[in-house]
């Protein structure tokens, strides 16, 4: 009887924070949708690319999404550990509303991700939309330690957005996240393969994050793939791709780079020159603001001594972010390549019902 009450406090308890939680994560920011000028390419030109501080949404977006999805995770993992389900030791199965809740301890299995390929995680936690037979999969999350991300293979997520949120009409997507390394020297890769919804605009995505203790920074990685690639000549898919890194203290002083071409992940805009290269951010700048000019300070900075960068020190330096982003050109960095974009499978271990 104890057992029983145990989960169902779980449940009830987990279930007050669930729907905002999971709602705010797997909702399509403008990194996604029609709003994002650089990702929209519907319009046939490249001329809004280039229009003033809405070059840069994808930093903002990028970094708003990362943080959520971090958010998201780690609710759900913190909601474990405080609810005394993690001392049980054999499978428990609950439902709540219209989901179906199974937690595992004893999982032991290998999971191929297609970030990290196969890794093996101690226990699994996952959630059906429904009941019974007719129950579909709505998220798998595995890991070794719920209190600990750095512990073994760390924590693998993958979700199925339009569970949680039926705005996001019938594109049976997932979306995959792993984390390993913990908070202060780890690394996150999210990735998809859509688009999300029936009228998303893309179609495949990857974006990393990796955080340096020591420098005191977060760097991230990203690059997208377009429904629709006719914006630049060529007649091959275009790639969005975007580089910055931010220091990991208010207020968060950031420098991006991005590009936008044919065939190819590249700091240029369908191969001419990117002019609006490097930019700068911080959350001092224009707090207020609804839109694109939130936190935006400059763009086409050249120089680490430019006025904008009292003493050369406020921002991460140009050299850092060019060398970031040439990981993704250079093809140094396996996880963010045409050919990683073009063939990933992102997918449930199961989708059976519980």
């Amino acid at each position: 009887m104890k057992k029983v009450y145990i989960i169902f406090a779980f449940v009830i308890f987990f279930g007050l924070s669930f729907d905002l939680t999971w709602k705010e994560m797997t909702r399509q920011y403008s990194i996604h949708s029609k709003k994002d000028l650089v990702i929209d390419v519907s319009m046939g030109s490249v001329k809004p690319i280039f229009a003033a501080s809405s070059n840069w949404d994808g930093v903002r977006d990028i970094a708003k999404f990362t943080k959520d999805i971090v958010k998201g995770i780690d609710s759900i993992l913190v909601n474990l550990a405080s609810s005394n389900i993690l001392s049980q030791t054999s499978t428990v199965t609950a439902v709540s509303g219209n989901y179906t809740f199974r937690y595992t301890p004893n999982f032991n299995g290998s999971v191929t991700s297609a970030s990290l390929g196969a890794k093996t995680y101690k226990s699994s936690f996952e959630i059906w939309s429904g009941s019974g037979s007719t129950a579909t999969k709505a998220l798998e999350l595995y890991f070794d330690s719920a209190t600990d991300k750095s512990t073994g293979s760390g924590v693998l997520a993958i979700w199925q957005p339009n569970k949680f949120d039926t705005n996001l009409n019938t594109a049976n997507k997932q979306i995959e996240c792993s984390m390993v390394g913990g908070s202060a020297n780890g690394t996150m890769v999210c990735s998809w393969n859509g688009p999300l919804e029936s009228a998303g605009t893309i179609q495949a995505a990857r974006i990393k994050v990796t955080a340096n203790a020591t420098a005191g920074t977060v760097s991230y990685k990203a690059a997208a793939v377009p429904v629709t690639s006719t914006t630049c000549s060529g007649g091959n898919a275009d790639y969005y791709a975007i580089a910055f890194i931010t220091k990991n203290v208010s207020p968060y002083y950031s420098t991006a780079k991005w590009g936008f071409n044919d065939n190819a992940i590249a700091a240029t805009l369908c191969t001419t020159s990117n002019t609006t290269n490097n930019a700068y951010f911080n959350t001092n700048s224009n707090p207020s603001a609804t839109d694109s000019t939130k936190y935006f300070v400059a763009d086409g900075v050249t120089s680490d001594t430019n006025s904008f960068n009292t003493g050369g020190t406020l921002y991460p330096t140009i050299a850092s972010v060019d060398s970031l982003f040439t990981e993704m050109t250079s093809g140094s960095d396996t996880d963010i390549t045409t050919t990683k974009l073009g063939s990933m499978t992102i997918a449930f271990r199961s989708t059976a019902a519980p």
